[in-house]
């Protein structure tokens, strides 16, 4: 048990970490596709304020976890009723990273507790979605355009989301 646990952490935190290599490697393969024989990194935009700021935030939402960890290793009542649905919600609050670790995590009875599994099961089907506001923004930004002169219609509720996208009728 304690080694999936820290196995979770494990790929928790290089989920963490790993925020911001597609921009590096895209980076990489163009400076290859270039013909530079060495490859210059950068820096993920991140400021060391920023990092802070996500590393305090996703400290305080996973303390409730944290704090009932003890509890829920000795209790299979408090571990199923409790815990992994709170773990569940702190995984959706986090982002998207986090949702796809629980997706994949939910996939794996094999490492994990079924009763985990079955909780994790939610990110796969209910996934967290933006408001029709937050859509519009971003579709008008990306086609440079009112969504009235983009689309005939765009309906406010989407049919489907996931850890990166959510779908929507036009």
């Amino acid at each position: 048990m304690w080694r999936r646990l820290l196995f979770c952490c494990l790929c928790l935190s290089v989920l963490i970490h790993l925020r911001g290599v597609p921009e590096a490697a895209a980076s990489e393969q163009q400076q290859l596709a270039d013909g530079s024989d060495e490859v210059e990194f950068e820096q993920s935009g991140a400021s060391a304020l920023e990092l802070s700021a996500r590393f305090i935030s996703l400290s305080l939402l996973f303390t409730p976890c944290a704090a009932l960890a003890p509890i829920a290793f000795l209790s299979s009542g408090v571990r199923n009723g409790l815990w992994f649905p709170l773990l569940t919600s702190t995984l959706a609050r986090c982002g998207p990273a986090f949702i796809k670790w629980g997706q994949w995590a939910a996939t794996r009875p094999d490492m994990f507790p079924e009763g985990l599994c079955d909780s994790l099961e939610t990110l796969q089907s209910r996934a967290p979605t933006h408001s029709y506001a937050f859509s519009r923004k971003q579709v008008e930004a990306a086609l440079e355009m009112p969504l009235e002169d983009a689309f005939e219609r765009f309906e406010e509720t989407p049919v489907a989301s996931g850890s990166i996208a959510q779908v929507g009728r036009t």
